[in-house]
């Protein structure tokens, strides 16, 4: 099964607060929380073919490298979303999950554990 791979490494949004390595804020870790279900939105998506959080969250002008380094657009991702063939599931799910926020820049990395 091919999934779209871990496009969602960086995540640039308008966010507040400072995230320090040793602890993080409130603020930052609600911050965290919302990036990682923004993130889980877009990865259940992938299997059933949903467009809809693709076309939410992810910028108009998007550079995405694919697991092939292919440089896709947001057009290119759209268009190669469908739903897995008939008799097919699958799942992502998110692990190993940090953040680093700054100002108005917050980095998520994390592990996408694929199942089919």
């Amino acid at each position: 099964m091919k999934f779209i791979s871990s496009v969602l490494a960086m995540f640039i949004l308008s966010l507040s607060g400072f995230a320090q390595t040793s602890s993080k804020s409130s603020a930052d870790l609600a911050t965290e929380q919302e990036l990682v279900r923004i993130a889980q939105e877009l990865y259940d998506a992938i299997p059933v073919g949903n467009k809809a959080p693709w076309e939410k969250y992810v910028t108009d002008d998007v550079i995405y490298s694919d697991e092939n380094w292919h440089i896709l657009t947001k057009k290119d991702l759209l268009d190669g979303l469908n739903p897995l063939p008939k008799g097919y599931s699958g799942s992502i799910r998110m692990a190993n999950i940090q953040s680093r926020i700054n100002g108005d820049a917050a980095v998520l990395s994390y592990r996408a554990l694929e199942e089919e």
